[in-house]
């Protein structure tokens, strides 16, 4: 595609899957634009469904899908939840919103795990400044001698063990 004078990366990211539905990198592109940057989950959700990236490629095709039950509602905000751990900046922040959003849904029927999500949605509603900065996996460090585990979550609220600082995450 030869690009003319006075269009950003943006508009031809946007013109691309329209001109060529079948490249999967261009679908990703404007689908990840669609979706995390502009909120436009209708419009986005089918691109990333053709994208390049096959466990977002995953989590929108099922969304895609009528997800009726609270607990299809609650295993997409899952699914949502888990891809923004592999993510960072406004991809993980879009996909803890969506999660969020499948969560809202789900949460009265949720039964046993209604705490846990409470407890989710409350620590996105109260981000801390620089919220950001923090999207990136950490090694937690529970007893130096029992060695590491990989998390997310603990980053959204104060924790009781010793995290990696933020600075370290650069």
């Amino acid at each position: 595609m030869k690009r003319s004078e006075g269009k950003t990366e943006a508009e031809h990211a946007a013109a691309r899957p329209k001109t060529s539905p079948a490249d999967p990198e261009a679908n990703l592109e404007a689908g990840k634009r669609l979706c995390f940057e502009e909120d436009k989950w209708a419009e986005g959700l089918p691109l990333l469904a053709n994208g390049s990236d096959a466990q977002l490629k995953q989590v929108a095709i099922e969304e895609l899908k009528d997800n009726a039950s609270p607990k299809e509602r609650l295993t997409l905000g899952d699914r949502w939840w888990d891809y923004a751990g592999s993510e960072v900046g406004a991809v993980w922040k879009g996909s803890l919103r969506r999660a969020a959003y499948w969560y809202r849904q789900a949460i009265r029927a949720a039964g046993p795990r209604k705490p846990e999500l409470e407890q989710r949605l409350k620590d996105l509603e109260e981000q801390p400044p620089g919220f950001e900065v923090l999207a990136r996996r950490v090694q937690v460090f529970p007893n130096e001698s029992r060695g590491t585990a990989s998390c997310t979550h603990l980053l959204l609220r104060p924790c009781q063990v010793s995290c990696v600082r933020a600075e370290s995450l650069k």
